[in-house]
């Protein structure tokens, strides 16, 4: 980010020390320095003298060419006011006080720091919504536009509780809450639009990343068990209970699942690997309870992930023991545990959607971040300067 203060004081002084002798040199010294023609004249104000707030519509900076707006930037001084207050607090100790934010603290001022990083936020929310006109994705970036988009949202939604239609969510945005939605939603277009294409992360990249982080796909469990079900209605669930229980008995009295199974009525026998999760599906994106066919099982078996009743069964099992009656609410299930095999090795093909969004995302915050850091941020010193809270 390239901050470009254009400023003319200079030339200013200078033209006012020009006029001050011309006049003075035809006697009027007196006039040449009454209130009307010194600093008020050039905007060099007296000390002390308060400068006039900046109209809503004035600009206070631009990115790149496109004007931040001084309402758009109290905007953004209002959303890091807290991230400032607490850095001063943490600092310096600083509580709040009537000119807390004109208040000197070790040689800055909260005021200073807070204009430093609505600087650094509107010229990244700048650099984004120009990243998205760019691909096609929004016309209008102006300020105005937003608030006029804000306002046509607010009274559809008004006008739809007055009808009795239906409204999802809140019944009106604050322009905060809009704004944060604005830009959420565009950011993910603009992810999703450039991970299709420029910033699609190469199989090369996601191999890669798969062998240079063994330790988040290499933790996970593996229990083999014989499975019984007898699925149920409303009708019969009763019925499949009582058939389930009968199951039960013969495996406490030591008849395999097998055999155990042909004693019910439309009783299922199966073979199965369940596995539980690695640490990054457990904390991936993708629903972790989706059955998902078993590799190499010629599509006979199925993979129950984290979470997920019959692992959650297995895992308290020792080989060889069996489970009380599930309920996986379709059918009844009994299970038996044969082996475990412990941490092993999700396999690249199960995770490789997964890293290809993790890398996608790295990928989109290193490209913005060196738009930012590319894009020039001229103030306009006069509003700059009068803007404040």
């Amino acid at each position: 980010m390239n901050l470009n203060r254009n400023s003319r004081r200079g030339k200013r002084r200078l033209m006012l020390a020009a006029a001050v002798i011309l006049l003075a040199a035809a006697g009027g010294t007196a006039a040449a320095l009454s209130p009307a023609l010194t600093g008020w004249a050039s905007s060099e104000k007296p000390a002390g003298a308060a400068a006039a707030a900046p109209g809503e519509d004035a600009v206070i900076l631009t990115v790149d060419g496109e004007p931040v707006t001084a309402q758009e930037y109290r905007l953004l001084m209002n959303r890091e006011k807290s991230a400032v207050t607490n850095a001063f607090n943490a600092k310096y100790g600083a509580e709040d006080q009537p000119d807390y934010w004109t208040h000197d603290f070790g040689g800055e001022t909260p005021l200073q720091a807070l204009k430093q990083r609505t600087d650094k936020a509107a010229a990244e929310s700048k650099t984004i919504q120009r990243l998205a006109r760019e691909q096609g994705l929004i016309g209008d970036i102006s300020f105005s536009r937003l608030l006029a988009d804000w306002q046509t949202l607010n009274r559809q939604r008004s006008q739809n509780l007055q009808t009795k239609q239906p409204v999802y969510g809140l019944a009106s945005f604050t322009l905060d809450q809009y704004y944060d939605y604005y830009m959420s939603h565009l950011k993910q277009q603009l992810q999703e639009k450039l991970g299709a294409s420029r910033l699609k992360p190469a199989e090369q990249d996601i191999k890669a990343y798969y062998d240079a982080h063994p330790q988040l796909f290499q933790s996970r469990d593996e229990y083999a068990v014989q499975l019984i079900s007898i699925p149920y209605g409303e009708a019969d669930k009763t019925s499949a209970w009582q058939e389930a229980n009968r199951v039960l008995q013969f495996l406490d009295a030591g008849k395999s699942p097998a055999e155990a199974a042909l004693q019910a009525k439309d009783a299922a026998f199966s073979k199965q690997t369940l596995k539980a999760a690695s640490a990054s599906e457990a904390s991936g994106s993708s629903d972790p309870s989706a059955p998902v066919p078993e590799s190499g099982s010629g599509g006979s078996g199925i993979i129950f992930q984290t979470h997920d009743l019959f692992t959650s069964a297995a895992a308290n099992l020792q080989p060889g023991h069996h489970s009380s009656v599930l309920d996986d609410g379709s059918s009844y299930i009994l299970l038996q545990l044969d082996s475990v095999r412990r941490n092993q090795p999700t396999p690249l093909e199960e995770v490789q959607d997964q890293i290809q969004e993790q890398l996608l995302r790295d990928h989109f915050d290193a490209y913005i971040r060196s738009a930012v850091q590319a894009a020039k941020v001229n103030i306009q010193p006069t509003s700059y300067d009068a803007i404040s809270l």
